[in-house]
């Protein structure tokens, strides 16, 4: 089983819990079978993809290195993977052990994806880098611009690499669930755009996304002011047991908050949403 609780070395000069796409803590509700995910999981994947098919619409057909750092239990890694046949995946999580290196590896093993519990451990040739980072629901675990300050020197990374971003909007938001999830902040744009920049990032475009997800927080935030919330007793989103009809419903209806979202925002429109996302690069 993965580690719940630690400073995990990821493996550049200081130690950090990366818990990426599913939570380490709720990990322990899932295995390897991606049948049954939550669909926010599901509709998140599909805005990742979007995302990357926008900025890498002239790459699609080359070959990719992909890095995804904080990867969880590889269900982003191994969505992508059957999206961007041309990419190989290099999948980081500093909770990994042996065996569940071993476990998850058997399970994608029909797919360029290997598998690292440290970024030291990744070889590339000299004049080989990454043209893609994802960095998931990562940055709000940890101390964020550090981190990202780390990445940014790391000698796969060039001036061309791309950066993906997605963290949790909204301090006024937090709750019991980010308690549980072990989360130190959400982010508003401008925040995250200046833990970027202090990083030595510069970005490229960055909104908001899930819009339709705010009214239920807010209701439960609102909750959470009359009752006293139990922060080790949620399980997140590892726990969903929804019907394939009703997860497939509520996919479909995030996907489309994202492209309405997205659409309005070209229209110089701004909607708030549950989760921000950041496309950037280093600075130079």
């Amino acid at each position: 089983m993965f580690m719940t609780a630690g400073l995990l070395n990821l493996g550049f000069t200081s130690q950090y819990v990366l818990i990426g796409n599913l939570d380490i803590k709720e990990l322990r509700y899932k295995t390897v079978d991606f049948a049954t995910r939550h669909p926010w999981e599901l509709a998140r994947l599909e805005v990742v993809y979007s995302l990357i098919n926008d900025i890498l619409t002239d790459k699609k057909s080359q070959p990719l290195n992909i890095l995804d750092l904080g990867c969880g239990d590889l269900f982003v890694s191994h969505g992508l993977s059957k999206k961007i046949p041309s990419g190989t995946f290099y999948a980081v999580d500093s909770a990994f052990t042996e065996e569940k290196i071993e476990e998850l590896s058997r399970f994608v093993s029909n797919h360029k994806i290997f598998i690292f519990d440290s970024v030291d451990k990744i070889r590339l040739q000299d004049n080989i880098k990454f043209d893609l980072v994802l960095i998931l629901d990562v940055l709000e675990h940890i101390d964020d611009i550090h981190l990202m300050e780390n990445v940014r020197n790391n000698p796969f990374i060039d001036d061309q690499t791309i950066f993906v971003v997605t963290v949790p909007a909204y301090q006024v938001l937090f709750c019991s669930r980010d308690h549980f999830l072990g989360h130190k902040r959400r982010y508003t744009n401008t925040s995250l755009k200046r833990s970027l920049n202090e990083a030595g990032f510069k970005v490229l475009k960055m909104n908001y996304f899930f819009f339709i997800l705010l009214i239920p927080r807010m209701i439960r935030v609102l909750l959470e002011k009359i009752t006293k919330p139990n922060f080790e007793n949620d399980g997140g989103i590892g726990k969903w047991k929804g019907k394939k009809r009703n997860t497939s419903l509520f996919k479909r209806l995030l996907i489309l908050d994202f492209k309405t979202t997205r659409l309005l925002y070209k229209m110089k429109i701004k909607i708030p949403g549950l989760s921000n996302y950041a496309i950037c690069q280093k600075h130079v």
